[in-house]
């Protein structure tokens, strides 16, 4: 009898140390994606589209990444009016997703282990960046943990089911940004395959869940047929060549410039900055090393899903590296991101858990290093947002704005688009300064605004150096 109180007391005891930390773990996830969310600025062009998208038929709202589908209909059902309000369900959606990857990795692995590797995620410097900006990447976190937490619970309980909803979010991948369902869905759907072939899921649930893989695809089908200057895929590649100085009529697997670039990629990702490259190479590579081992040694238990996180892992980021579309965005590592954590999670399981917890422990360091990031008004003091009113040139600046400061109260389902929103406000600010001009820095995202377009509304653009000018009574040369 005292046995068995002491075995109750210890559960209870233990319920009570996973929900403190949970609940800590719960507020850090809360305060650092709503803190300062107002004032904190990145206005970027993929967010710009979204806006402008909304407006749209959804159909007609896409181009070659995705169709905006999903962001259009989350941003409506949450009755959002405003601009600024879209960081606020970016915000509530991210927080959600980190709640799940704490409740799929308690799936495979303890609540400690669980603990540790959902405070990773939830601070992880470009999901806690994704997470205060709303665009297609946004819901990038969610849509990956979904399938991953569906087929962990499936494991668990053997509901074909729970398959179909897999690959339901597999569709909605397809229609939200297709570089996700590039590096998630062909190692996840392999594995199905194997699976099924091992006898473990049935032919009917392998065959209806492509269907309805399908299914959920046409409306990017559709899309693709009937508005092909949104969707065309070659043109989309051929600029991202362009503009990297790539050639591509070259081999490009074995493009050095290629693979510099996404490792570089990858290191930022991990570790912030690409001064670490040499760092990434032993991070990525011992993790590898320690499971082979662990294979290797006939004594260690057979652990499938082990080696089901060790497979979407490697092979997503193998894609992403062989992908013959040059990565110039992080966004694309966030498969091999999510499926490196819970690697390393359930590697802690396991002999040198160690050197996999000393890797943790880096990664976490690094990233909590960015974390005073959230306190600054204006992030990364970007120079495209700044509005210069001069009277003759540059050197006579006597007043600088904000865009935000334009369009974080306006509306966000206009009749006309944001372009055209932005010739009102400059109208509207340069009848407040006679014979003055506004100066933007010349890569910002309105420069669409053009002569023909700016000449409706008494303005003239004159480009000069790296500057545009766009005002009254402007020179001509």
């Amino acid at each position: 009898m005292k046995h068995n109180c002491r075995r109750v007391n210890s559960f209870l005891k233990s319920i009570n140390q996973e929900i403190i930390l949970f609940t800590i773990l719960l507020l850090i996830t809360i305060f650092i994606r709503f803190y300062n969310i107002e004032k904190w600025f990145l206005l970027n062009q993929d967010e710009i589209n979204v806006i402008e998208r909304l407006n749209l038929p959804l159909l007609e709202s896409g181009d070659p990444s995705g169709t905006y589908i999903p962001s259009v209909i989350l941003s409506k059902l949450f009755f959002v009016n405003k601009f600024s309000e879209l960081r606020y369900v970016s915000a509530f959606i991210n927080s959600i997703s980190v709640i799940l990857v704490y409740f799929t990795m308690k799936l495979f692995v303890d609540w400690k282990k669980s603990i540790l590797g959902t405070l990773f995620l939830s601070i992880h410097w470009y999901l806690l960046f994704m997470s205060r900006i709303f665009e297609q990447s946004s819901l990038n976190m969610l849509l990956v943990i979904i399938p991953l937490y569906l087929y962990f619970k499936w494991k668990k309980t053997k509901n074909g089911l729970l398959i179909y909803i897999a690959f339901i979010f597999l569709g909605i991948q397809l229609l939200n940004y297709i570089p996700l369902i590039a590096y998630f869905g062909p190692p996840f759907f392999l594995w199905i395959i194997y699976q099924t072939k091992k006898g473990r899921i049935s032919n009917k649930i392998l065959y209806t869940s492509i269907f309805i893989f399908f299914l959920i695809s046409i409306p990017y089908l559709c899309a693709s047929l009937f508005y092909q200057e949104n969707y065309n895929q070659f043109e989309y590649i051929k600029w991202i060549y362009q503009k990297l100085g790539i050639s591509y009529n070259s081999f490009y697997l074995l493009n050095a410039a290629k693979y510099n670039l996404t490792l570089n990629t990858l290191t930022e990702t991990l570790l912030l900055s690409t001064q670490h490259f040499p760092l990434i190479i032993f991070i990525i590579v011992i993790p590898l090393v320690i499971y082979l081992l662990i294979k290797l040694n006939k004594k260690e238990r057979k652990d499938e899903n082990l080696d089901f996180l060790c497979w979407m892992c490697y092979i997503s980021l193998f894609l992403v590296i062989v992908s013959p579309t040059p990565i110039y965005g992080m966004s694309h590592f966030i498969p091999f991101l999510i499926f490196f954590v819970f690697f390393l999670v359930k590697l802690l399981e396991h002999k040198w858990n160690y050197a996999i917890m000393s890797i943790i422990f880096l990664l976490l360091i690094f990233n909590i290093s960015w974390l005073p990031q959230i306190n600054k008004n204006e992030f990364n003091d970007l120079e495209w947002l700044k509005i210069y009113i001069a009277k003759n040139d540059i050197k006579e600046i006597y007043m600088q704005t904000n865009l935000y400061r334009m369009v974080e109260k306006m509306d966000i389902f206009p009749k006309n688009n944001i372009k055209t929103f932005f010739c009102n406000e400059l109208n509207e600010t340069l009848n407040q300064f006679n014979e003055s001009k506004i100066i933007i820095l010349y890569n910002n995202p309105f420069q669409g605004c053009s002569l023909l377009e700016t000449q409706k509304y008494g303005l003239q653009t004159f480009v000069q150096s790296e500057f545009i000018f766009i005002g009254k009574n402007l020179p001509t040369s």
